[in-house]
């Protein structure tokens, strides 16, 4: 095989994979966070606009869903040339579920100017034309649980259903944290072949030793996201890729 032919290859390999186009687009969240503790966003929104001054509020919200929302369109217009239809309704499916992820994180867990104004340019409705995926999520959820038999990429659209809520999405059971841990533990079990979530920590000490070397203070105030890592192994994989790969530059406007 020659190496094109295997870059090639590889390129279709990780848009058909859901876990990676989830790790991919929560990338650009985390750039994102670390540019607005860094106390740089501003000064990147307001380059992307090509503007003198400081933008507004208003300015960071729409500046910034309109780069996810780049980000979203690009995927799936790359992923539509070289897919199958049944990899592609993965992905689609993978990229609505990112998109309601970033809404919840983005109105409710992260603090910064452009907060109050995320309801006004949600990418659940701007990308999807939809606004129920408090519900949607759930459904999803229920209809991967039914399947008796599931090959690779269903387990792993099942894992980023579970990887997003360790991130922090809780749709419909904001309030109901026990139904949540139940759901979650479904899908862990599922996806790991009857282990539970809460048996899943090999080694304590290699969590600690993650978060020591990667300089923890650089992600404050992100303690709870640490608390939800420290819980699952299948997330520390993907985010200790995640994390380190975020910290080699910055929110990249370009995209």
């Amino acid at each position: 095989m020659s190496s094109n032919t295997q870059k090639n290859h590889n390129h279709v390999a990780e848009l058909a994979d859901p876990l990676q186009v989830l790790s991919d687009f929560y990338r650009q969240i985390v750039l994102i966070k670390r540019s607005l503790e860094l106390h740089r966003l501003e000064q990147e929104v307001s380059l992307f606009l090509q503007v003198d001054r400081l933008p507004s509020d208003q300015e960071m919200a729409e500046v910034i869903s309109a780069r996810l929302q780049h980000w979203i369109d690009k995927k799936r217009a790359a992923a539509a040339k070289v897919l199958t239809e049944k990899e592609y309704s993965r992905i689609e499916e993978t990229l609505y579920i990112a998109a309601a992820l970033a809404d919840e994180l983005f109105i409710l867990e992260i603090e910064w100017p452009g907060k109050k104004y995320w309801h006004s340019v949600l990418l659940e409705e701007s990308v999807f034309h939809s606004c129920y995926a408090g519900e949607n999520f759930f459904k999803g959820v229920i209809r991967l649980l039914n399947e008796r038999a599931v090959d690779t990429q269903q387990r792993n659209l099942m894992a980023v259903y579970f990887l997003t809520l360790r991130l922090g999405f809780s749709g419909r059971y904001r309030d109901q944290p026990k139904n949540l841990e139940t759901i979650r533990n479904k899908l862990f079990k599922r996806i790991n072949n009857g282990v539970d979530d809460k048996e899943s920590l090999v080694c304590p000490q290699a969590y600690e030793h993650l978060f020591s070397s990667m300089q923890e203070y650089r992600l404050a105030p992100l303690t709870r996201w640490k608390k939800m890592m420290v819980n699952g192994f299948l997330l520390y994989l993907l985010l200790g890729w995640v994390v380190w790969n975020s910290f080699t530059g910055v929110w990249d406007i370009s995209l």
